[in-house]
């Protein structure tokens, strides 16, 4: 794993990973994706803001960019690395369909499908299911497991 412009990327041919290693890249992914979405939030309102502070200021000709351009240039630049991030975890959500699609027990898929593609916590998956953290916790690391048992995760 590694990380290339602030996305977690897998390291081409560096044989098969835990299940661990595999789905904890999509959870970070999401910590990325999380990261990315705050700074186009601030970089809009702080566009926003400095339009609100500009109002009625006159327009400098001396200048090649004006403070508003350079926010929007700001704003569009953090909307494209989001977009981007969106895809790689978009294309990271797929490849852990296909490895929870491959455990034969629904238990099991539910628990890694709330886990590493809808981004649950231990107690939202327990509730959902009705079980407690600890059976849930448990139903995991079965899961992962036999992942591992059948020979990890092709990288």
């Amino acid at each position: 794993m590694m990380m290339e412009n602030g996305y977690v990327r897998q390291e081409a041919g560096s044989g098969a990973v835990t299940a661990r290693d595999f789905f904890g890249r999509t959870w970070q992914q999401k910590k990325v994706l999380d990261r990315l979405e705050r700074n186009v939030q601030f970089r809009r309102d702080r566009a926003v803001s400095l339009g609100r502070s500009l109002e009625g200021v006159p327009v400098c000709h001396t200048r090649s960019q004006s403070p508003m351009e350079d926010a929007v240039i700001r704003v569009e630049e953090a909307e494209r690395e989001l977009d981007g991030a969106i895809d790689v975890l978009e294309e990271m959500k797929k490849e852990c369909v296909r490895v929870i699609d491959r455990l034969p027990n629904p238990t099991e898929q539910t628990v890694l499908e709330q886990r590493y593609l809808e981004f649950q916590s231990w107690e939202e998956i327990a509730n959902l299911m009705r079980y407690d953290r600890h059976s849930v916790q448990r139903v995991h690391r079965r899961a992962m497991e036999k992942i591992d048992q059948a020979g990890g995760i092709a990288a």
